[in-house]
């Protein structure tokens, strides 16, 4: 339980990382942590929708805390830098979904990959 608290509190300060980047963050306070502790941790706040993954083009999974703030990713494929961005239009359209399906979304995730400015 201890864990998961610092791990929630990691990822509201630093994003999109990997669970290796989580051990080594927790690594230097909590000296008897497993990489074991921090992959069940994650996979259980994740199941419990504190934290959520994506699957970065590098084929690592990226973590970060679940917020209100709705952002989409914009993920470079050639040197993995990964954009947050607010799109409004994409909230217009699950409100047009609902609408017209009377299907009630609760959350979304939108990655999109291509390339960054510094790298086309």
């Amino acid at each position: 339980m201890r864990y998961r608290k610092q791990i929630v509190s990691l990822l509201a300060g630093q994003r999109h990382l990997r669970v290796e980047e989580i051990f080594n963050a927790l690594k230097a306070e909590y000296a008897l942590l497993s990489m074991a502790t921090v992959y069940r941790n994650v996979k259980q706040l994740e199941q419990g929708g504190e934290i959520w993954g994506f699957l970065h083009p590098d084929g690592s999974v990226r973590y970060e805390g679940v917020n209100d703030q709705a952002h989409q990713h914009l993920v470079c494929e050639q040197c993995g830098l990964i954009t947050e961005v607010a799109l409004g239009f994409i909230e217009d359209l699950y409100v047009s979904l609902k609408e017209k399906t009377n299907f009630h979304l609760h959350t979304h995730r939108l990655l999109m990959i291509g390339r960054c400015v510094n790298c086309q």
